[in-house]
């Protein structure tokens, strides 16, 4: 069980039991996974039920993420009914690429990163005349080297537990843990999502935003800082460039509809899905006797296959990018496999994979990344690169296919979350028309479904198109809308009493409903377009190009 271990690497304990074999090198059964029982119970059938318990999550995800999933695993059973039971699967992760298993990352390095962030603290709360809660470095200095994390943020924390607000012991660490802001399954594991805060704070804060165990009346009296000192020691902090605004917000988020909209407005935590994902793929394999091997590459290293095979990325240009990722994995996924076999299963020799970790986020330059992966390239392909008839020509040179999926949703936000001021209202607003607007509230905009067109005449007999934005707010949970606030919206705020005959919608009018993304034919340009929803406000609709592209 041993055998892999040596001084500069240590193999984690649930890998090696995973890859654990009897005497005659049989593997080892140890299967237990959540998602198989479920899989058992829905007929093997990957569905949005198996995310799904008592109509709540059956993971601590948001509805975006379980609609991404569900798209996921809608994808995944087609592609078998397509091409047949995959022998692989690659699974691209946004992570960086890092070892957790390596000891001693140059904690002379660390040192001296730290004690400039502490002069720094030191210089900087003097200049904006915020008291100065460190303790001398001397004493800080013996703890750097075996308490990097919590050093680092006990630092940039100005000394302070963020919960009690009193100042951190530093010699007694053991007593302090690293706690994330955001309830699991909604952080990351990023700085921006960690606080250190006492062990006793920790526990009883349970999966509760910080300001939600503060307010709690529940919460021992004398146990917390108060609201307003956590607000004000957050916000000097962020003025002392201690945080990140991202870091801010996360802090500063004091509910559960808070914590949604910043999560619907943020990535989500690409990682905890991809783990969920592969957890549902390797079960589906199970229940059917599959052979699949289910693996992530991190993108950092597909992400130098690109720089090596001169492939840019414009997320701003289209889709197609998505695409051009997911043949690079075929790339990275068989170059891996020549030299570093099984690796997807934490087989690598300690020696092999230190060296190909080094080379991929070492010292070298990316000139020298680059040659490393197109050497591997050509001798695994057999071929050169650059020449037009190579897989990585192939991939330049064809404009790949893709599908955009037409959003239908007429649930989720209203309207946008700023609310303003009394004398920002504006009485032939579409909000204040059909009364969302008064007194007591002004939003600043609304959601809108769809649009209708309609073909009519003027009072001039002159043929014209009219588009109807239709609001979110108008359409009941199952989807049908409410009738007099539409016939509202029409004669009040867009003023086409001619679409209306008896006080009733003249259907003869009528022409569609286009929803976002759908496709519409300009007549004009005769050419296929993306239909986007546009603005109510400016009672103007939009589309954008459908970006096909080569290299």
């Amino acid at each position: 069980l041993f055998s892999d271990n040596v001084s500069t690497y240590k193999n984690e304990q649930m890998t090696i039991i995973y890859n654990a074999t009897d005497l005659n090198g049989v593997k080892r059964e140890y299967f237990s996974n959540k998602y198989f029982k479920k899989l058992e119970k829905n007929d093997g059938r990957l569905t949005i039920d198996l995310l799904i318990e008592d109509g709540k999550p059956f993971i601590p995800i948001s509805r975006p993420t379980i609609r991404a999933l569900n798209e996921c695993m809608k994808l995944y059973e087609a592609m078998i009914d397509a091409f047949g039971v995959p022998d692989k699967v690659v699974i691209e992760t946004a992570r960086d690429l890092k070892d957790s298993s390596r000891e001693g990352l140059r904690p002379e390095k660390f040192r001296d990163t730290a004690k400039k962030l502490y002069e720094y603290v030191q210089s900087k709360s003097k200049e904006k005349k915020i008291k100065f809660n460190l303790e001398q470095w001397k004493d800080i200095d013996d703890y750097v080297e075996k308490n990097k994390l919590k050093i680092d943020l006990y630092i940039r924390q100005n000394g302070i537990d963020l919960l009690t607000g009193k100042r951190i012991n530093i010699n007694n660490l053991s007593n302090y843990e690293v706690d994330h802001i955001l309830p699991r399954g909604f952080g990351d594991d990023s700085k921006d999502d960690k606080m250190l805060v006492s062990k006793l704070s920790n526990s009883r804060k349970g999966d509760r935003l910080p300001l939600m165990y503060i307010e709690d009346s529940n919460t021992p009296q004398g146990e917390t800082v108060s609201s307003s000192q956590f607000i004000r020691t957050v916000k000097e902090l962020f003025e002392l460039e201690l945080i990140s605004e991202e870091k801010r917000n996360r802090l500063l988020l004091d509910s559960y509809p808070a914590l949604t909209e910043f999560v619907n407005r943020n990535l989500v935590d690409t990682r905890y899905i991809i783990r969920e994902f592969m957890a549902i793929l390797n079960a589906y394999s199970k229940y059917n006797n599959y052979n699949s091997n289910i693996v992530g590459i991190k993108s950092a290293y597909t992400n130098l296959y690109r720089k090596a095979f001169n492939l840019k990325k414009n997320r701003d240009f289209g889709v197609q990018h998505h695409a051009h990722d997911a043949a690079l994995l075929i790339v990275a996924e068989k170059t891996l496999s020549k030299y570093y076999p099984d690796y997807g299963k934490g087989k690598i020799k300690p020696e092999l994979y230190f060296s190909f970790v080094n080379k991929i986020k070492g010292e070298n330059s990316d000139e020298e990344n680059k040659k490393f992966i197109r050497i591997m390239y050509e001798r695994t392909f057999n071929e050169k690169w650059y020449e037009h008839d190579s897989f990585i020509g192939q991939i330049k040179h064809q404009a790949p296919f893709y599908s955009i999926k037409v959003e239908k949703n007429w649930k989720g936000k209203f309207f946008d979350a700023t609310i303003y001021k009394q004398e920002k209202r504006n009485e032939n607003s579409v909000l204040s028309i059909l009364g969302v607007n008064n007194d007591k509230r002004v939003f600043s905009s609304v959601e809108c479904v769809a649009v209708d067109f309609y073909k009519s005449v003027n009072d001039k007999g002159k043929r014209q198109h009219i588009a109807i934005h239709i609001p979110k707010f108008i359409v009941n949970p199952d989807g049908q809308i409410n009738k007099e606030l539409y016939k509202k919206l029409i004669t009040d705020y867009y003023k086409a009493d001619e679409l209306l005959k008896d006080e009733e919608i003249n259907e003869k009018f009528y022409r569609l409903r286009v929803f976002k993304n759908d496709l519409i034919f300009d007549t004009q340009t005769n050419c296929p377009f993306i239909f986007n929803i546009g603005s109510i406000a400016d009672k103007r609709t939009e589309i954008k190009y459908l970006n096909v592209f080569s290299y």
